[in-house]
């Protein structure tokens, strides 16, 4: 898989994304009875405004042509070109943690959000690794430092 680097939160650069399986293609249904209802203890949902200012914030996009899987491991990493220092993920927002795993439709646009602990000040240029023991984890070089810390980066599902 070919990785390009980025020059965010303006880049339209496409990467491949990481843990994405693809899956055969097969009918939904419906679920026939009344709306299910969730015990609201049990929604763990985080909201971005949980987030303090100074962490890092990353917005991906994944265009997806072939339905797969996706999911994202916590051993993903905003790693300073120059120092080596690592910026530990914080939360997900809109995709699982391993081994959980999310189906992604054909034709379809998924959007997550990452946040991570804050990058040294010295930090100009940084890569985001997703650490892991399987190929194609999600692996995006030479991210350019912003003054808000918001990143986007745009991935493809082939």
């Amino acid at each position: 898989m070919k990785r390009t680097s980025i020059d965010a939160p303006q880049s339209n650069t496409r990467n491949h994304p990481a843990c994405i399986v693809p899956i055969e293609t097969s009918k939904t249904r419906e679920y026939p009875g009344p709306p299910l209802r969730l015990d609201p203890s049990l929604l763990t949902e985080f909201h971005p405004t949980d987030i303090e200012d100074g962490f890092v914030t990353v917005r991906c996009t994944i265009d997806v042509l072939v339905s797969c899987r996706i999911r994202i491991w916590k051993s993903t990493y905003l790693i300073d070109k120059s120092t080596g220092s690592r910026s530990k993920l914080l939360q997900a927002y809109n995709i699982p943690f391993y081994p959980e795993w999310k189906v992604l439709s054909d034709f379809s646009t998924m959007r997550f959000t990452l946040f991570f602990e804050p990058l040294p000040d010295s930090c100009e240029e940084f890569d985001l690794i997703e650490d892991i023991p399987e190929s194609d984890g999600f692996h995006v070089e030479g991210i350019f430092r912003n003054k808000k810390d918001v990143y986007d980066v745009q991935f493809d599902c082939l």
